[in-house]
């Protein structure tokens, strides 16, 4: 499987720590103390002393809290195996694909299942209630199995209804919307040798991103994926989540923990931590592929991240043992509590920072030094950001004019996302209605 180096995790954290305080350092030491120059360049020879103490504290903060985990993963990815080639075994696979109302994109997610460079393998299709011609368009397959189920219950229910039917000792799930690549089957399969491996994630990509919304999206999934991801084994852990359009388990693992629950909104999430908390090593192989369809309209992504975003919270509740536990260790001690941190934490941090300066403002003698002040200090951390993905794009070798140009638009749009993540707070914790 694909896994961290281990001769060398603790040094190479010690100096990814070191790196990112000579940096935050740095950063600071080059504005020349921004809260200082904020005071002079207002005309207020001094600011008051709680507030001079506050802004100084946030940004140092909020300075440390982008550098520090970014080294930690640029670091951490270094360690990361690249895993085997080729599987010594060829098991029989089956590959799940749930589907409601995927009437437009149903037939391409057969044909590339169907089309699997791989020798013994079948192919399920689970027709979730749908209300339009899903079902009679996977009908048209022969060699395919459509279990068609009369009402829409969820995904989750749908997933275990083609779990319930397949024959093979691996079990590839998919989404009606996506398609996997022709090798993703190979790769995936490969890591299953190793006996303590229940589930394997691979990487989802957008093909072609059309639409600015989209283009942002691909620059996201870069990040998570080929840094995120494989500085997770890279620091020892398990993977946190296997996604929906392209996951591999082992069918008696899956078994074990009573399948697939609808108990939240993103029963992928739920899905690996249950795994992971029965013993189960999860790796990550970004070799396999899968192409999906992403929300081409900003109303459209919302809606998917609201239900992504309360999903997470649901699932974080129902897996609160696992924070800062150390019988899981890195998983436990750092990756949950920073991705439960800089997911919803992380807002009312950006809401600081973005509300603070027209506070200033309306209280100095010269409001627009004041702005033009704290317009340098902020674009100094928004660049910080751009650094950030730019990096993650060279490190996945998928530079190219137009995503190095966007990943310094990164910043507003990871700032929407987390305003998202707010209201997504906000109704789960009100108790609104979900469905997924």
């Amino acid at each position: 499987m694909i896994g961290p180096n281990r001769l060398w995790p603790k040094a190479v954290t010690v100096l990814a720590l070191g790196a990112a305080a000579v940096a935050t350092w740095t950063l600071v030491a080059l504005l020349e103390h921004p809260i200082e120059w904020l005071a002079i360049a207002s005309d207020q020879p001094q600011l008051p002393g709680w507030v001079a103490h506050a802004l100084t504290t946030l940004f140092v903060y909020y300075a440390a809290s982008v550098l520090v985990p970014f080294f930690l993963f640029v670091g951490w990815r270094t360690l990361a195996n690249s895993g085997p080639t080729a599987p010594p075994a060829a098991p029989f696979v089956s590959i799940i694909i749930p589907a409601f109302d995927e009437e437009p994109h149903i037939a391409s997610a057969i044909d590339a299942a169907l089309d699997q460079d791989y020798p013994s393998y079948e192919v399920i299709i689970i027709d979730d209630g749908s209300r339009d011609f899903t079902k009679y368009v996977a009908d048209r397959y022969d060699v395919v199995r459509l279990i068609a189920l009369r009402a829409n219950l969820g995904k989750a229910h749908a997933l275990n209804a083609g779990l319930a039917q397949a024959m093979g000792s691996i079990v590839v799930c998919s989404d009606s919307d996506s398609a996997l690549a022709r090798d993703a089957l190979k790769h995936l399969v490969a890591h299953f040798a190793d006996p303590a491996v229940g589930a394997m994630a691979g990487t989802v990509e957008i093909p072609d991103p059309r639409s600015f919304a989209q283009r942002l999206q691909s620059i996201e999934y870069i990040y998570g994926q080929h840094l995120l991801k494989l500085a997770q084994l890279g620091s020892g852990s398990s993977v946190a989540v296997c996604p929906g359009p392209i996951s591999a388990f082992r069918r008696t693992a899956l078994l074990q923990i009573g399948g697939f629950t609808d108990g939240t909104l993103t029963e992928d999430f739920d899905a690996t931590l249950e795994l992971i908390r029965h013993g189960f090593a999860v790796g990550f192989d970004p070799r396999a592929v899968a192409f999906t369809s992403a929300p081409s309209t900003w109303q459209l992504l919302v809606k998917q991240r609201m239900r992504w975003s309360r999903g997470a919270l649901q699932t974080m509740r129902l897996y609160k043992a696992l924070l800062l536990s150390r019988t899981f260790g890195a998983l436990g001690l750092f990756w949950l509590p920073y991705f439960l941190f800089i997911g919803y934490g992380g807002v009312i941090l950006d809401a600081l920072l973005i509300g603070i300066l027209p506070l200033l403002a309306w209280s100095s003698e010269n409001p627009g030094a004041m702005v033009a002040g704290g317009a340098v200090c902020f674009l100094a951390l928004e660049l910080l950001s751009g650094v950030q993905f730019a990096t993650a794009i060279v490190l996945a070798g998928r530079a190219s004019p137009r995503t190095m140009r966007d990943a310094w638009l990164m910043k507003p749009f990871t700032i929407l996302l987390a305003g998202v993540r707010l209201a997504a707070m906000f109704r789960e914790f009100k108790g609104h209605h979900r469905s997924w």
